[in-house]
C-alpha cells in the first residue's frame, strides 16, 4: 500500500518588499547681499540674497525675520514674489507688516533666508548666516 508523506512548510518568510528611501540633498546656503549689516529700513524693503542653484518647481526661498534675542525664526512673506537676475534673488516685503514686527514693534531685528519643498514643506538647506537690521 501507499504511504502518505506530508510535504514540509517552509521555515523562512518570502522577502519583504524593501522600502523606497528618498534622500535629500542639503542646498548650499544662500549668501545675504541687502540690506546691509545694522540697515535702518520702514516699509517697503527689498531683500537680496545670492544662491546660484536652481530651483524645483516645488522649491522656493523664505525670508526669516525675527526680533533681536528671539529665538524663533519667523517667515517674513510668502515666496511668490521672488525673482532672480544672474544668481541674485529679490523679494519686497513690507517689513512693518510681518508677524514678527507686528507682534515687536520697532527695534533690533535679524534676517536670513533659507531654501525649502514647498509641498510636503520641507527645510533643504542651510540658513545664510543672519544679518541685523533696524526697523523704524
Amino acid at each position: 500500500a501507499p504511504t502518505f508523506t506530508p510535504t514540509p512548510r517552509p521555515t523562512t518568510r518570502p522577502p519583504s518588499p524593501t522600502p523606497t528611501v528618498t534622500t535629500v540633498v542639503a542646498a548650499a546656503a544662500p549668501v545675504l547681499l541687502e540690506p546691509p549689516e545694522g540697515q535702518e529700513v520702514t516699509g517697503a524693503t527689498t531683500f537680496v540674497w545670492a544662491w546660484t542653484g536652481y530651483l524645483a518647481t516645488d522649491q522656493a526661498f523664505e525670508v526669516h525675520v525675527w526680533q533681536e534675542g528671539a529665538s524663533e525664526h519667523r517667515t517674513a512673506a510668502g515666496a511668490g514674489d521672488q525673482s532672480a537676475v544672474a544668481g541674485r534673488w529679490h523679494q519686497r516685503i513690507d517689513i512693518s507688516q510681518t508677524g514678527a514686527v507686528r507682534a515687536g514693534g520697532p527695534g533690533a531685528y535679524w534676517w536670513t533666508v533659507v531654501l525649502v519643498r514647498t509641498a510636503p514643506y520641507q527645510v533643504l538647506g542651510a540658513e545664510a548666516t543672519p544679518r541685523r537690521l533696524t526697523v523704524k
